[in-house]
């Protein structure tokens, strides 16, 4: 098998909120789906394409439609990224793994440059090679090939790989993640750094603006590679932890970074909210639930068509 036809599919993926959430609402179906563009972007340069890549699968494997939209941008499971001509999606997960795998593939192929820099003719001009190094590098490979198996089989969920990192430490001291593969962008750790859910839920508290972290963090992310474009500061981050500190500091409360994001973020709701077609109710945005002034309204109900406008059950329309 090409090393461009497969990716690690962990077992336990189901154990993720959102991919929990897609399967709860739409059944094997929906799990389906989301691995089904996951291989999609596997075959994408640097894992990201544009949408129209994506949708193409709904006549490919007659999806429902209203599915694949709610898990290509409301499930949370995928990040966008607004260019200048186009829009570009991408996977938090597949950047995750294949990232182990690219570096895994790179340990092997310079163990095996060593092992041929091991070899040599003997008087006879037969091939040779000393019988230490290679048993100590068969003891290497199966050192990596356990670990790229550890990795993969390893758990989604965020908090359980949190607990699963510190006790990775022990064993490996510092970041347990690997180390990053020069050509890896730092968009991506950027991307990744927002799968830590405990990391967001506390940058979230500190900065401020916990309800945007969670509703809009998509344009959280926006905002924070605007700036870094912008300030041509990519090269300072590195490492994953690299980009937690430098995003804890720019969303940090009170800094002119925290002030101007939070500006944008409102302008960008109350735009929104504006055009929206719900925008003389108030949505839960936890249930779905419509209401006005505390009275509830019927799912099947039209919009509310103005600020004054009651519902009447009986006959079951509005009252402009």
């Amino acid at each position: 098998m090409k090393n461009d036809q497969y990716f690690p599919l962990e077992v336990n993926m189901v154990n993720d909120d959102r991919v929990a959430k897609v399967i709860e609402k739409y059944g094997i179906a929906g799990y389906g789906t989301y691995v089904a563009l996951l291989i999609e972007l596997r075959k994408h340069n640097r894992y990201k394409c544009e949408k129209v890549s994506l949708q193409m699968l709904s006549r490919l494997f007659q999806i429902d439609g209203e599915m694949l939209e709610y898990i290509i941008e409301d499930s949370g499971l995928f990040w966008k990224r607004e260019l200048v001509r186009s829009t570009q999606y991408s996977s938090p997960y597949l950047t995750r793994v294949m990232k182990r795998l690219e570096e895994y593939r790179k340990k092997q192929a310079f163990g095996g440059l060593k092992r041929v820099e091991n070899v040599m003719r003997n008087g006879k001009g037969q091939f040779t090679s000393d019988a230490g190094t290679v048993k100590k590098s068969k003891e290497e490979q199966s050192t990596e090939e356990q670990s790229i198996i550890t990795t993969s089989s390893s758990v989604a969920d965020p908090e359980i790989s949190s607990r699963r990192r510190v006790s990775d430490e022990k064993i490996m001291p510092g970041n347990s993640l690997p180390t990053p593969s020069v050509s890896t962008p730092w968009e991506e750790y950027v991307h990744e750094a927002f799968t830590d859910e405990s990391w967001v839920r506390a940058t979230a508290t500190k900065s401020g603006m916990d309800q945007y972290f969670f509703s809009h963090r998509p344009k959280m992310i926006e905002a924070f590679v605007t700036h870094i474009e912008s300030q041509g500061s990519g090269m300072r981050i590195n490492t994953l932890q690299a980009a937690k500190s430098y995003m804890s500091n720019f969303f940090n409360e009170g800094t002119v970074t925290q002030q101007r994001t939070l500006k944008e973020l409102q302008a960008a709701e109350e735009k929104q909210q504006n055009s929206s077609i719900h925008r003389f109710e108030t949505l839960d945005p936890v249930t779905g639930e419509r209401s006005y002034y505390g009275v509830r309204i019927p799912p099947h109900a039209p919009p509310r068509p103005n600020d004054h406008a009651i519902w009447n059950d009986e006959l079951q329309l509005w009252h402009k």
